[in-house]
Order: structure tokens, then sequence, then C-alpha cells
């Protein structure tokens, strides 16, 4: 899910940083690895979180499916959510 960067808050220590490529930086709990934010400097206004990293997921059900383009041929969509074959609309 998409946030404007800077408006989260992380509770107690700090999340490391990797700059995964060119344009992209990936921020990770530090202890335990799990993969919290990705940011790229083509968006910078933006920062996708991962959902499971919330301490309540279930307050931010999916409103899309992105980038359905790369999906695996067993991953079956059974929603009706918009799909879109790379990102939003406007972030393409």
């Amino acid at each position: 899910m998409v946030f404007p960067a800077g408006s989260l808050v992380f509770e107690g220590d700090s999340p490391q940083s990797f700059a995964s490529s060119e344009h992209v930086v990936r921020t990770f709990c530090g202890t335990c690895g799990s993969p919290l934010i990705y940011a790229t400097t083509t968006d910078p206004q933006t920062v996708d979180v991962m959902t499971v990293s919330l301490d309540n997921p279930e307050a931010y059900p999916p409103q899309n499916h992105v980038w359905v383009s790369e999906k695996l041929g067993w991953d079956v969509i059974a929603d009706n959510l918009p799909q879109h074959p790379r990102g939003l609309p406007d972030k393409d």
C-alpha cells in the first residue's frame, strides 16, 4: 500500500535501509530482516509499505491489484477489485 513519504512513524529501533538498485531503497527491520518499505527516487513523494508489517493490517484492505502483468501463472485473482498491468494509472 502507498503512503505519503514522511508520514510514517516507527516505534522502537530505527529500521535499516539498503539501496537495492539505482533508483530503489528498501527499508527493513535490522533485527529480524522483515521488509518494511519500498521507496523510489522516481516518485519521492510516496513510499510503498508492506501491509503485514503494520500493527493493524486489517485496517487497510486492498483496493486494487497492481503489476498484474508480472504475476505468476498460478496466481489467480479471485475478486472484483480493479486490476492494473503496472502501477496505478497515474503512477504507470
